[in-house]
């Protein structure tokens, strides 16, 4: 229980600025946590449930759904050797911070899914705390799933229903920059297997733990989605001051029209460890 406590209020309080650069786009501001902080002159501001201007708004989002089976599952009449229609849903989305003052911290955000009556198969309500803050001005491309089996997603919706605002530029709150460029695919040793490399620099003089999420877009830079944390290798890495090198590996697979030229990395932030 302590651990939780102190992350969360970690998160509100101060974080570190992750700046994702795309393979050919602008970079990306999401954020996390450097580790530890060095003592603050004066006690950092309460977080407010409103912004001074702007607030957040969904700027883009979409999904694709996969067409699978599965021998794994509770479903009477399915299992070995009879296996269970699986359509999961990777879904992505843009949050855009319009205020020109105040910084965005844990988004709580409901996506919605509808099947092609229009009826709602899926709602998540997520705070995306652990997301870090959103920078003014900024926008970050968060990744969504669904666990679904025969039924056919259509569209889907989000709502920014909350988020918790401090000025930008406040010494007490505390902030770094973490920077990922130069996205690749690379063939793994592994025969179905993908990994996904990134070049990583950390502007803070502590390290800092993140992993990375990628980002699918086609050539038109339209979202298709978003692989999410379920990566065979998807860890969270300690990130030294300086530059260093981040990966990711998956099952191959990336939705129709994928552009590999467009792939974007968000560095989901961690925390080090809360009892140091």
């Amino acid at each position: 229980m302590k651990r939780w406590r102190w992350a969360v209020v970690a998160a509100v309080v101060a974080g570190l600025v992750i700046v994702v650069r795309t393979a050919t786009g602008a970079p990306v501001v999401t954020g996390a946590r450097a580790h530890p902080q060095a003592p603050a002159t004066r006690a950092a501001p309460a977080p407010r449930s409103s912004p001074a201007d702007g607030g957040l708004r969904v700027t883009e989002q979409g999904f694709t759904q996969r067409d699978q089976t599965t021998e794994r599952t509770f479903t009477p009449g399915f299992g070995p050797g009879r296996p269970e229609p699986y359509k999961p849903v990777y879904s992505a989305f843009t949050l855009q911070n319009t205020s020109t003052r105040d910084i965005a911290f844990g988004p709580v955000v409901k996506v919605t899914y509808y099947d092609d009556k229009n009826r709602a198969v899926g709602a998540r309500d997520a705070n995306w705390t652990w997301t870090g803050p959103v920078m003014p001005g900024a926008s970050v491309t968060y990744a969504g799933f669904l666990s679904i089996d025969s039924v056919r997603v259509r569209r889907m919706t989000v709502e920014v229903t909350a988020a918790s605002w401090l000025p930008a530029g406040e010494p007490s709150v505390g902030f770094a920059g973490l920077t990922a460029r130069d996205v690749k695919v690379l063939p793994d040793a592994v025969p179905g297997l993908t990994t996904v490399t990134w070049a990583a620099v950390n502007a803070s003089a502590q390290p800092v733990m993140a992993a990375g999420l990628v980002i699918y877009r086609d050539k038109a830079g339209k979202l298709l989605g978003a692989q999410p944390n379920r990566g065979i290798g998807v860890r969270e890495l300690t990130l030294p001051p300086g530059d260093s090198t981040g990966s990711a590996t998956y099952r191959t697979w990336f939705p129709p029209g994928t552009d590999r030229g467009r792939l974007q990395v968000t560095l989901r932030p961690g925390f080090m460890d809360a009892d140091r």
